[in-house]
């Protein structure tokens, strides 16, 4: 497999990051077209075959669906009974039956499952400051496997293979949240037939009706999430319980001006918690929830010297949201709050990690403090590699 690094910026060519941020980004749609093969690295008919006998996850991550119902399970697995008790195995020939029949492959989370694709993920992750993840789309016929709709989060649309027939139509309401619902527009705005190399854009709750074309197609869809003021709103009132009075229950309140003294008090608690500082601890709490790579380093179990890494070992930063700080004649990695002080030496070091470049674990140890790699592992924010 190609270990090519696709980064952001090259997504959306021609337009700039810049550009895509203050022009494009939640506001509209955006067509754009590239080389054919400059998505051949991230997944190939080949490669899916092998993450689908060895990587498989259980339904619904990996399901058939045909006309927005999923196909039943039974329908393309078969049941082996062993000693340990029933075994439930992919049935190949039932599989490729229900393909043959007009069934979609949807495998969701995908990007943790392949490497190529998790790398992709990462890169948007640190450009935009979201949490992203990707779902693959594999359809042989002419049946669509959804109908038309729109998605609770920003989408990118990377074609790998085939091709696809897309219309959209702006929202029915703008920023709408997951229990929004709508009638399905009368007529489309915009339609393109995505073929290899193709990258389509669309807004949370932008319509879309997708159509295939009676030929092999392979897509991905890398779902964007930021969260939203009422996210924040939510989890604000969760960390307000803190205080008595928002766990007290309602009092009889018989008159308006009991109600405008009931309705001040809980008015001063708000105040009180709605504050930048809480804006802060609400972007660190997304930030160690979401923005961390679940991969371990297990030699850090055992006592870590200088025998403990491999000659050609690297370090891998976890987080597509660290920063870093320049402070005390040296530098501060920022991770989720929490903070690793360096000598000035290693900024190079830390900025490669933080663009999600591996470094050296000698060339690492060489520029910052001895324990420093160590320190980092244990917290969860590194791997070595």
């Amino acid at each position: 497999m190609n270990a090519e690094r696709l980064i952001f910026p090259s997504l959306i060519e021609p337009l700039g990051v810049k550009e895509f941020e203050q022009d494009i980004r939640g506001g509209r749609e955006w067509f754009g077209t590239g080389s054919p093969d400059r998505f051949a690295h991230l997944l190939s008919w080949r490669s899916l075959n092998e993450l689908i006998r060895y990587r498989r996850p259980p339904a619904p991550r990996f399901r058939l669906v045909k006309f927005g119902r999923a196909v039943p399970e039974s329908d393309y697995h078969r049941t082996v009974h062993t000693l340990r008790g029933p075994l439930r195995m992919l049935d190949t020939a039932r599989l490729l039956a229900e393909i043959r029949k007009g069934a979609t492959m949807v495998w969701d989370a995908i990007d943790q499952a392949h490497s190529p694709i998790h790398a992709l993920k990462q890169e948007i992750e640190r450009a935009l400051r979201v949490f992203a993840f990707v779902n693959m789309y594999a359809s042989w016929g002419d049946v669509g496997g959804f109908p038309e709709h729109w998605d609770d989060h920003d989408v990118f649309v990377i074609q790998l293979l085939g091709q696809k027939h897309w219309q959209v139509q702006s929202p029915t309401r703008k920023w709408p949240l997951p229990d929004d619902f709508g009638e399905p527009p009368t007529e489309y705005a915009n339609e393109w037939t995505l073929t290899p190399g193709s990258v389509l854009y669309l807004p949370r709750g932008w319509w879309h009706k997708v159509t295939p074309l009676n030929q092999p197609s392979l897509h991905l869809t890398i779902g964007v999430l930021r969260p939203t003021n009422a996210d924040f709103m939510t989890w604000l009132v969760q960390q307000a319980t803190a205080c008595d009075l928002m766990r007290q229950d309602i009092p009889v309140l018989d008159d308006d001006q009991a109600r405008a003294r009931h309705a001040a008090a809980l008015r001063s608690v708000l105040d009180e918690w709605l504050a930048p500082s809480a804006l802060r601890l609400f972007d660190a709490t997304q930030s160690k929830t979401h923005y961390l790579d679940p991969r371990p380093t297990l030699q850090a179990l055992d006592h870590i010297g200088p025998g403990t890494w491999e000659a050609d070992s690297r370090v891998v930063l976890l987080s597509t949201r660290a920063e870093i700080r320049r402070r005390d004649g040296g530098v501060v990695l920022v991770v989720a709050g929490d903070e690793w002080w360096a000598p000035a030496q290693a900024e190079p070091c830390l900025r490669a990690l933080v663009e999600g470049r591996p470094i050296g674990v000698d060339v690492f140890s060489g520029h910052a403090t001895s324990s420093l790699v160590s320190e980092l592992v244990a917290s969860g924010v590194a791997a070595v590699i």
